[in-house]
Order: structure tokens, then C-alpha cells, then sequence
């Protein structure tokens, strides 16, 4: 119950950063094309620093350990994700691109991560990585690039800072004190920035043709209900099949990836790369964000009473 009553706190702080950059919007202090500025800074700066310094940490036989479970628990939840979205197009009910990159992708970066460091720990922000890869598929579904470049992957902000980071990691070697002071100042702004994008860009929505889509709450359902419920099986088979002293908290943090709303990082490529529906794709990142209040608590009290039952 704990745990369930921090993340609506955590949630709730996080909707008032986005109300902050909605009543921006609405003044035309920033308009959203402007706000292109800080989605810039989120994505190329704000998230690389936080992964970065979430390994310079000492490597750990359990926390080693820890993160192939989770690394584990990734593939499996993204595995399962594409394997249902290829269902649905497959029955004729299939996913427009940025609905998909919607449901698949989740806002485990800007909104988990800060989420963990509060509930769980410093220590267990690590376990987050797995999930900030929204740069490779996310990027070709937003309109970035139309095939696979490995290169080009790589060398992402994100994917590169988890690349360093695993370096650090591995070796041993720590960053100097004073860079990784400034690079958690850096981090630690991924939250407020994010959100605040989101909210200029939703103070240029129609709010009543936004509420009145049906399908939105159709791919806000997939999102919240039924691809968390599906993943919370696996996670609970996974933590019967791969025992570890710590597996319910590394656990807990795949889950809270899994749960969690649209991805804010899928409306900032929307952004950067001029799709032509990135209003859309706002609208599901704040009403999932706005829902996922009520269903993320939900979802963990699940979770913590399956794991009684193990």
C-alpha cells in the first residue's frame, strides 16, 4: 500500500509539471513550436546525463545479476508487445505507427525513472535503462529514419550514454566528483522538461475533440489495462523461473516500466521529426498520464499480492 500511495504522489507531481506547461501554452509564452527547444534539450542532454550516472556504481555479483533479470524482463515485454500489435494488424484491427510507438513504448525515462529513485532507491534507477531504447523502433514509427542503421543507433544520446555507462560499470572506473554533481543537476531536469513540453503542446489541442475520440481511449486501455495485465503474468512466471535475493524489487521496477503511460520521448521525435500527428500522439501521452493515477497503484498491488502467492 506504501508503494502504491508514493506513485500517486510521484504521478501527481509529474501532471502538475505538465498543467505548469500547459498554462505557458495557453499565455503564448511558448508556443509549441518553440518548445521543439526543450524537447532538443530532453532528449539530447537531460536523459543521457541521468542513465550515465545511475551505473557509476560499484559492479556487484546481485546487481549484475539484477540487471540481466531485467534486461531479460525487457525483451520478453517488448517480444510480447510486438508479437499482439502484429495480432491486431494482422485481425484487421491494427495500430496506426504512432498509435503503436504509443502502446509499446513507455514513459520509463521521464517518468519511472525519477519514479524509482523516490520509491526504491538510486540504486535501483540502473534496472531502468533496459527500457530507454524508444530511439531505434520509436524512431522509424515517428517518422526518423526508415531502416535499421546500427551506427547511427549506437550513437544515440541514450543508447550511447547506456553504452558508456555499462563501460563504467564493467570496469570499474568512476567519473570525477564534480561531473557527475553536474550531470545529476543535468538529469535530474528530465522530468520538468519533458512534461513541460507536453503541456504546451497540449494547450494548442482542441480539448473537446481531443476527449471525444473513442480512439484514444481504445489505445489508452491497451496501454494502461491490458498490456500491463499481460505483462504482469510474465513478470510473475519470470520470478518463478529466475530466482534472485532481490528479484521482487528488480522485478517491481520492470513492472513500473511496463505500466507506466506513453512514452513522453515518442511526442518529442513526433516533434522533431514534423509528423503530422504529433498533436495525436500528445493527447495519449497526457490522458494516459493523467489515467495512469488511478491504474499504475492498481497494477503494483496486483503485482505484490502475485508475489505472495510465489
Amino acid at each position: 500500500m506504501e508503494v502504491s500511495w508514493l506513485l500517486v504522489q510521484q504521478i501527481a507531481s509529474m501532471v502538475l509539471m505538465g498543467l505548469a506547461g500547459y498554462g505557458v501554452g495557453k499565455l503564448k509564452l511558448i508556443t509549441g513550436e518553440q518548445s521543439r527547444v526543450l524537447s532538443c534539450m530532453c532528449i539530447y542532454l537531460a536523459v543521457p546525463c541521468s542513465l550515465m550516472t545511475s551505473f557509476n556504481t560499484a559492479m556487484e555479483a546481485d546487481k549484475l545479476t539484477g540487471l540481466l533479470l531485467a534486461l531479460g524482463a525487457a525483451v520478453l515485454l517488448h517480444l510480447l508487445y510486438l508479437a499482439l500489435n502484429g495480432l491486431m494488424n494482422r485481425s484487421g484491427h491494427g495500430l496506426a505507427p504512432e498509435e503503436q510507438a504509443s502502446v509499446i513504448y513507455n514513459n520509463a525515462g521521464n517518468l519511472i525513472l525519477p519514479m524509482v529513485m523516490a520509491i526504491l532507491g538510486q540504486e535501483y534507477v540502473i534496472y531502468t535503462s533496459v527500457y530507454i531504447l524508444v530511439r531505434t523502433h520509436g524512431q522509424k514509427l515517428m517518422g526518423g529514419a526508415q531502416q535499421f542503421d546500427w551506427k547511427k543507433i549506437v550513437t544515440t544520446p541514450a543508447i550511447a550514454a547506456i553504452l558508456a555507462g555499462l563501460a563504467l560499470f564493467i570496469t570499474g572506473l568512476r567519473l570525477p566528483g564534480p561531473l557527475v554533481t553536474a550531470m545529476e543537476g543535468l538529469g535530474s531536469c528530465m522530468a520538468p522538461l519533458s512534461m513541460l513540453v507536453i503541456g504546451i503542446l497540449f494547450s494548442e489541442l482542441d480539448l473537446k475533440r481531443v476527449l471525444c475520440q473513442g480512439r484514444i481511449y481504445w489505445v489508452a486501455g491497451l496501454r494502461l489495462l491490458v498490456y500491463p495485465l499481460l505483462s504482469m503474468a510474465v513478470l510473475l512466471a519470470l520470478r518463478m523461473l529466475w530466482p534472485h535475493s532481490d528479484g521482487d524489487n528488480v522485478l517491481l521496477v520492470s513492472l513500473l516500466c511496463a505500466i507506466g503511460p506513453a512514452a513522453s520521448a515518442i511526442t518529442q521525435m513526433a516533434q522533431l521529426y514534423h509528423n503530422p500527428n504529433s498533436g495525436y500522439v500528445s493527447s495519449i501521452n497526457v490522458l494516459t498520464t493523467l489515467l495512469c493515477a488511478v491504474t499504475m497503484p492498481v497494477m503494483v498491488l496486483l503485482f505484490q499480492l502475485g508475489l505472495d502467492l510465489l
